[in-house]
């Protein structure tokens, strides 16, 4: 454990240095040790809170609320009792941090007027009870990341935690080694309560630097964005005393195991003797960083034990960061106090970047084809399609001027790629192109249908299904002889058809309607 006069002269400098807004993360941090169901606010929309806990997700029943100031006075609490009050109907309990030195006959005057004109029981956690927090052996975390305290390890634990930092590498390796190119820093824009983007922008550095304070964040993008990527960088480039651990949220969450469970699980960490008490030990004294991905692939099946697992994550867990990627999606993942951000389309410049450090000397040209394009300029602010394009270049295929010749050429690359094997094998047979043409070309046909009928409608028919199946044109070319069918159900919700692994598909429903249809469809078509 660290020494008292270490903390004590590395956390009169945070408070000297540092400045309100880290304090607040910091007080956040002190306040769930002690209550981890607290949830920390929007920093712009705090409503007098820093952090707050409802009383339905309290153990004692309790509705908790957590403030902080480096000064502290009545007045300061009563100004945010006053404010809370108005928000949180169901606020019992204060919670006041502050680095000052407050004493218990200084606090009881408080703690009366406060019960009296607000209903609250304050509690003030001040310097003292940080200090004595931060000594304890769950505070060494925070000691590191928030102080920079450079705390030893005992030593069996010391070894552990070096494999189990091993096995997080080798995870993060073989994602990095799929990487086609270099890996540049992308942006993102912070998203705001009512799902605005704000005119923040908020880096890759910024992200690592929120998972140090214990925060969570929800990474949002379109395909292709860059969320996989950003994920790798944060597990291949964390600080001493962080062990950022790349997870498949759907695979996880299909598991039906705990998160320590499920991780020991994985081959990296199984070939190092690592089970679950070994990373329960270790997040005690380093701050584990859960990289989680892919939210918007947990099937229908498995959305509400997903939802409870992220929660039932965040609860146990107050000392980790937690990042959930995902692409935009109706059903914003359940991560209590998350900051929610949305990575960007490539500026110019860091589109150059990119093509300098992957083509060298030929980077030029290929850079002012795309500058001189429109529609390869617009194409390639995607990371995904810009490294599918730098592909084509390097192999001297020439890059189509549309959109869809572009597009088709990326999608060549990847049928040759890694997807190779399973699109040669049944029931495609190398024929996905044909079987994905009579999809595209019955539903167009479909859509059209729709809009004649329902001219006033201002939405398409593809998610929205009815009453009957429609068989689609069949295919029989070379090897491959098959049909598809178009699936109209009684189900108001979108569909997807998941493959079972034997040859058969089976159609799930999604969590909520993918499209709702407006007012003047009949009711018949509205209902089915």
């Amino acid at each position: 454990m660290p020494l008292r006069a270490e903390i004590l002269t590395a956390f009169e400098d945070f408070i000297a240095n540092e400045g309100g807004m880290k304090f607040q993360h910091l007080a956040v941090a002190i306040g769930r040790m002690r209550w981890p169901e607290l949830i920390a606010s929007e920093r712009r929309a705090d409503l007098g809170l820093d952090a707050y806990a409802s009383a339905l997700l309290s153990a004692d029943g309790v509705g908790k609320g957590l403030a902080s100031s480096t000064t502290l006075t009545l007045e300061k609490i009563s100004d945010d009792a006053e404010k809370a009050t108005k928000h949180y109907n169901d606020l019992k309990s204060l919670i006041f941090v502050t680095p000052d030195t407050v004493t218990r006959k200084r606090q009881e005057p408080w703690v009366t007027e406060i019960r009296s004109n607000y209903g609250l029981e304050l509690t003030v956690i001040e310097r003292e009870d940080i200090i004595t927090s931060m000594m304890m052996p769950e505070g060494v975390t925070i000691c590191r990341n928030f102080l920079h305290l450079d705390i030893p390890v005992e030593p069996g634990l010391a070894e552990e935690i070096t494999r189990i930092r091993a096995a997080a590498a080798e995870i993060a390796a073989n994602l990095a080694a799929r990487v086609r190119g270099p890996m540049i820093a992308l942006r993102t824009h912070r998203i705001e309560a009512n799902g605005a983007e704000s005119a923040d922008v908020v880096t890759v550095n910024d992200i690592r630097a929120a998972l140090g304070q214990n925060r969570r964040i929800v990474l949002e993008a379109p395909a292709g964005r860059g969320k996989t990527t950003t994920l790798v960088q944060l597990a291949t480039s964390a600080n001493a005393g962080q062990v950022p651990i790349f997870i498949d949220l759907p695979s996880w969450i299909a598991s039906g195991r705990g998160i320590l469970e499920f991780i020991s699980g994985t081959p990296q960490f199984q070939a190092r003797g690592i089970d679950a008490g070994a990373l329960a030990r270790a997040q005690n004294a380093e701050q584990l960083w859960f990289l989680l991905n892919g939210w918007n692939e947990v099937g229908e099946s498995n959305s509400e034990r997903a939802e409870l697992a992220l929660r039932d994550l965040d609860l146990h867990f107050p000392r980790a960061g937690i990042v959930v990627a995902t692409r935009t999606h109706h059903l914003v993942p359940p991560v209590p106090g998350a900051v929610r951000v949305r990575l960007l389309p490539l500026l110019r410049s860091e589109r150059a970047a990119y093509l300098s450090a992957r083509l060298a000397a030929r980077a030029p040209e290929l850079q002012a084809q795309l500058d001189a394009e429109p529609v390869l300029d617009d194409l390639t602010r995607t990371p995904f399609i810009l490294s599918e394009v730098a592909s084509l270049f390097e192999a001297g295929v020439p890059i189509p001027d549309t959109k869809m010749g572009v597009l088709g050429a990326v999608i060549g690359l990847q049928e040759k790629g890694e997807h190779r094997n399973a699109l040669q094998a049944g029931p495609l047979f190398g024929r996905a192109g044909d079987y994905l043409e009579a999809l595209a070309t019955e539903m167009t046909r479909l859509a059209s249908a729709f809009k004649r009928r329902y001219p006033h409608v201002k939405s398409t028919l593809s998610g929205r299904l009815l009453d009957f199946a429609e068989p689609l044109p069949e295919v029989k070319r070379g090897p491959l002889d098959a049909g598809a069918t178009y699936f109209w159900s009684s189900s108001d919700r979108g569909q997807l058809l998941v493959a079972q692994g034997n040859g058969i598909f089976e159609v799930q429903r999604q969590r909520a309607p993918r499209l709702l249809l407006g007012p003047g469809v009949p009711a018949h078509d509205r209902d089915h």
